[in-house]
């Protein structure tokens, strides 16, 4: 974190209450996908997709389309849930 000119604490170039209120949206559009996954599957197959506001505002097959469909809404992806929605569910083996 860089301090500007007047001082105040920045980081990627947003004050840190700026990044306080992105990283809540982002938690909220996170918590969005995931009960909504199984529609989400059906809808996003094997793509991934970019989520706002608790909505599906970009998707692709191919990362990269959905970033440039992000920046030209003047999104930077780190600042947006993504995810890959794979067709199937994802099961997971845990060994201890």
């Amino acid at each position: 974190m860089e301090p500007d000119d007047k001082g105040e604490r920045r980081f990627a170039g947003r004050t840190l209450e700026e990044v306080g209120e992105l990283l809540k949206a982002y938690i909220i559009d996170a918590d969005w996908a995931l009960s909504k996954m199984d529609h989400l599957r059906k809808e996003y197959p094997n793509r991934f997709i970019a989520v706002v506001r608790k909505k599906v505002v970009a998707s692709s097959r191919n990362w990269d389309d959905v970033v440039a469909e992000l920046e030209k809404m003047n999104l930077k992806p780190n600042f947006v849930f993504t995810e890959y929605i794979t067709k199937d569910p994802v099961r997971y083996l845990l060994h201890t």
